[in-house]
Parts: structure tokens; C-alpha cells; sequence
């Protein structure tokens, strides 16, 4: 998971949104059937940050977002969780 992450991210940088969406699914949902979810969540914040926002997608990108708080507050990482929403 970790390595389609960063093409995703690699991607997502070269303005390859498309591809990069493509990627991020793909880890997302690998990491959700292993049970992974640190790269579940990297995924998905990578598919929100790096491909809905540019692409002016801000629905998908604050639903991206809101899921990646849900793992957050699962896992108790207070540290992935958006300021000022985490309490800090």
C-alpha cells in the first residue's frame, strides 16, 4: 500500500490527477480489506489534498476528510486529526 501511495502522491504532484486518483483508490481499498489503517487513511487524505481540491471537487474532498477523521478518532491519533477539530 505504501508504494501506491506515493506514486499517488508522485502523481498527484506531476498534475497526472487521473492516475493518481486511480492510485489512491487503489490503496484505499487494499487497506481497508487487510485492515491497514494507517494507509487507509494516508490514502484517502492523499485523494482529497491532492486530487478532489485541485480539481475544485470540494464535496468529495471534505468526505474524503471526514473519513479520515472517523479513522482517526477509531485509532485514537490525535495527531492525524485537522486542526482546530482535534482538541489540541
Amino acid at each position: 500500500m505504501d508504494a501506491l501511495i506515493i506514486l499517488g502522491n508522485c502523481a498527484a504532484e506531476t498534475h497526472s490527477l487521473i492516475e493518481a486518483e486511480a492510485f489512491f483508490h487503489r490503496a484505499a481499498n487494499l487497506s481497508r480489506l487487510i485492515g491497514y489503517p494507517l494507509a487507509q487513511l494516508r490514502s484517502l487524505h492523499g485523494l482529497g489534498q491532492g486530487v478532489y481540491l485541485p480539481r475544485g471537487q470540494f464535496d468529495l474532498a471534505l468526505a474524503a476528510e471526514q473519513e479520515v477523521w472517523r479513522i482517526a478518532q477509531d485509532e485514537a491519533w490525535r495527531s492525524w486529526r485537522p486542526f482546530p477539530l482535534n482538541g489540541a
